[in-house]
């Protein structure tokens, strides 16, 4: 007999990266929407949109008398996924409780033991898996039939059942939830002014083994929907939706020229901009970027990693850096916004191939629009990782997620003392020397300019359009100085990403080092804005009274740059002293909720001239 079950499926709050492109995940919503079609009662719940997260899932699970409560995340991310199962069960531990993701998928067994109030994980694509778990339970059966899960036997042991296939045909998947998790209420809100973009997923997994991928460690197959498929569900998001930007969220777009031929040819009428990642080769050329550029295509993020040859073939890659190189010059060229990765200590890499990597990017820095520099993470899944557990060099896989994957040193031809000095050092200081020169030569090429107007507590941001000559004149307020932030000329249309964020750090550094100096503070988030006062303003390395705080448990262990960093739950403890937020707004809510009834005033870096 069965029994339906009203299931809730949440998405954490965290799972959105807001930067310039701002879309929420879409793998949740892409499970909601199979399994409505599958008939199952289904409520979503998008944590994103509420400002007192678990007070809501506590409410929504009693309203809508929730049987089976579905979330998921990245590994990274574990601890939001443990919130929301802890929270279920703690409203009715007879809820079922399900969790997905990468964090299960990469690591079943860890996932199980790091949130034991889970009560299934599903390994894998989530939405045939899901549904079939949900009618199972539904109908009293055994789950040990369902195919690619993990779950807690009445022997209160972990049990794997066998895998189950990838999703062969793509285009037989219904097309994503949007409305059930109010997706683009989500986009507004964080897009301010910007034009509404949306994630379209055109394929699945990647035919190549790079060995830091989290999916390089397993079997794996590539799949891709058809372009009828793909464009009838762009053609529903503009005309239901207005969307104007596309982010092409796959983790390889294409692995030749006929497929991108055939997609500009069929998004051009729409007149959208549009984002997508890339493969460097050979059927990379000039005719085709040109055809992209024409199409619509703004940026284009290439996964470079290396410029040593030596490094790129450990990597497995299967690029060179005369390839790279050659694309680079002529996606410039053609028009295309140029985004790259570069990832340091590979097993080969030494001082030298690191540093050979740093001098080349210096030396091609105008080839690109912005890099990202990072040591390598060894993720569950990935090649790399599998290797350090083989050798010992991870020692417990739960305590390492429960660290939330801090580095460890995957080199072959660096000792630990090295590496550090490598990924402590070089790294972050070559990352913070690159991010002030494109700041400098934007400042310099465009005449930026910020100006504090305390009336409305905004910034008066202004810049000399490049292509057309004219003056932009932009309202900007705190939430808004994002790290990246795009911009477009009213008057030609003309697209810049600008840095809005460091401008200020570098225009008022000094009254923000008077202020820092004064009586002592305390700084919550050690990222970029830290590392580029660090290494740019010698004063900031050398003042004294600074407290340091980041929630990164890494940071906590390694200190930064010789000084002390302490947990942000301390910070009730410290008294009344002005803290200094580096870091994005949800941090900021985090501070106002930790010291609320408190004496003590957060503000971010470029609040300072508000105060009253």
């Amino acid at each position: 007999m069965n029994i339906r079950k009203e299931v809730l499926l949440v998405m954490p709050n965290d799972a959105c990266d807001w930067q310039e492109w701002p879309v929420p995940p879409i793998g949740i919503p892409y499970v909601s929407a199979y399994m409505k079609k599958q008939g199952i009662s289904v409520h979503c719940l998008n944590l994103c949109l509420c400002d007192d997260p678990m007070k809501i899932l506590e409410h929504t699970i009693r309203q809508k008398q929730i049987d089976i409560v579905a979330t998921g995340d990245l590994v990274v991310n574990y601890l939001a996924v443990k919130e929301i199962v802890d929270c279920a069960k703690r409203v009715s531990p007879h809820i079922v409780t399900i969790i997905g993701g990468g964090l299960v998928t990469h690591s079943p067994e860890e996932a199980m033991q790091l949130i034991p109030n889970a009560d299934y994980g599903v390994i894998g694509e989530g939405e045939e898996t899901d549904s079939e778990l949900v009618l199972t339970l539904e109908a009293g059966g055994d789950p040990a039939h369902v195919a690619g899960i993990i779950y807690r036997g009445e022997d209160a042991l972990l049990h794997r059942t066998a895998p189950r296939a990838a999703i062969e045909d793509l285009d037989a998947l219904p097309w994503p939830d949007y409305e059930g998790f109010h997706y683009f209420e989500v986009a507004r809100r964080f897009s301010g002014n910007k034009r509404l973009a949306t994630t379209l997923t055109t394929s699945r997994s990647c035919p190549f083994q790079c060995t830091f991928c989290s999916t390089s460690g397993g079997e794996k197959k590539y799949r891709q929907r058809s372009l009828d498929s793909i464009f009838a569900e762009l053609e529903y998001l503009v005309n239901r939706y207005h969307v104007q930007e596309i982010f092409l969220n796959d983790e390889l777009f294409a692995v030749d020229a006929t497929r991108l031929h055939q997609f500009c040819q069929r998004i051009a009428p729409f007149h959208l901009r549009w984002f997508v990642f890339l493969r460097l080769g050979k059927h990379i050329q000039m005719e085709l970027l040109q055809e992209m550029y024409s199409a619509g295509c703004e940026t284009v993020f290439y996964g470079l990693e290396s410029a040593s040859n030596t490094i790129l073939k450990s990597m497995k890659k299967g690029t060179t850096e005369e390839e790279m190189l050659r694309v680079l010059e002529i996606t410039k060229e053609a028009g295309i916004n140029v985004r790259g990765n570069f990832i340091f200590g590979d097993t080969q890499e030494t001082l030298e191939t690191a540093e050979y990597t740093m001098n080349w990017v210096e030396n091609h820095a105008d080839l690109l629009e912005n890099a990202m520099f990072s040591p390598i993470r060894l993720y569950p899944g990935s090649e790399l990782y599998l290797r350090a557990v083989r050798s010992g060099k991870i020692s417990d896989t739960v305590q390492f997620i429960q660290d939330q994957c801090p580095l460890v040193n995957p080199s072959e031809q660096m000792d630990d003392e090295t590496y550090q000095i490598l990924v402590n050092e070089k790294v972050p200081s070559f990352a913070a020397r690159f991010k002030r020169k494109i700041v400098l030569q934007s400042k310099e090429r465009l005449k930026e300019k910020i100006i504090p107007e305390p009336k409305d507590r905004s910034y008066i941001y202004t810049f000399c359009c490049q292509q057309c000559g004219k003056e932009v004149v932009e309202h900007l307020y705190p939430k808004s100085m994002s790290e990246n932030y795009h911009m477009e000329c009213p008057h030609c249309g003309h697209r810049y990403l600008l840095h809005p964020g460091i401008v200020m750090l570098q225009q008022y550094e000094w009254e923000i080092f008077s202020q820092i100096s004064k009586n002592g503070c305390i700084i919550w988030g050690l990222g970029e804005h830290a590392q580029e006062l660090y290494y740019n303003n010698i004063y900031f390395r050398d003042a004294a009274g600074l407290i340091l705080l980041d929630s990164n448990l890494w940071k906590q262990k390694m200190g930064f740059h010789g000084k002390k960093v302490m947990s942000p739950e301390i910070l009730p403890e410290l008294g009344c002293r002005k803290v200094f937020c580096l870091t994005a707004d949800g941090t900021c809510l985090t501070i106002q909720n930790l010291l609320e009834g408190m004496s003590v005033k957060a503000v971010k870096f470029y609040e300072i001239l508000f105060e009253d």
